[in-house]
């Protein structure tokens, strides 16, 4: 079974085009397992994407809205060590990316799939680690860390500049003399 989509009007970066085939692998391979009827023991999934397969497989990044909930269902769907990298001429997936004829497509391997799936030497390419688990420091997609600044006061040694006030706004104007006051101290 295959699909292809077209690109939306609305611009989209190549990496998130990249991740919603992810997100469709796994949709079709759940129409898949839930038609056939059949008991698939394994199954792997293959992108040509870096870095989609970094998102997917990296588990410490916090990423921005479109591709957390990608990458959810992805994870919710399927195993993250099924995930692995193709390469971009293995990739039949790419015939009808890139447009092609109606004779090209016939004669592709849009129809069968790439050679060393048919011929079972799928090994070579289970241990390639082009898909590591790392994304790029840079990488828009990833949420910047916040910093959170904490302040600890020795309440001890202000309690007596606050001892007797009966209100806010006295309170307010006594601190502001307790600190004129410190601060003339610290000149002298």
């Amino acid at each position: 079974m295959a699909k292809s989509r077209v690109v939306p009007l609305k611009q989209i970066t190549v990496p998130r085009l990249e991740l919603q085939s992810a997100v469709e692998a796994v949709k079709l391979s759940s129409i898949m397992k839930a038609e056939l009827k059949v008991n698939i023991d394994n199954e792997f999934f293959w992108s040509d994407s870096a870095i989609a397969l970094g998102y997917i497989k990296n588990s410490e990044a916090r990423y921005h809205i479109f591709v957390a909930n990608r990458v959810e269902v992805i994870r919710k769907n399927s195993k993250v060590e099924h995930w692995f990298h193709i390469p971009d001429k293995e990739n039949p997936a790419d015939i009808l990316s890139r447009g092609t004829s109606l004779l090209e497509l016939l004669q592709s391997t849009w129809w069968s799939g790439p050679k060393f799936l048919r011929n079972l030497d799928i090994a070579v390419y289970l241990d390639d680690k082009t898909g590591n688990e790392t994304t790029a420091v840079n990488d828009p997609e990833i949420k910047k860390p916040k910093n959170i600044l904490s302040t600890n006061i020795n309440v001890d040694s202000l309690a007596p500049c606050f001892e007797g006030f009966s209100s806010w706004s006295r309170l307010g104007q006594g601190y502001s003399k307790c600190k004129k006051d410190a601060e003339r101290q610290k000149l002298e």
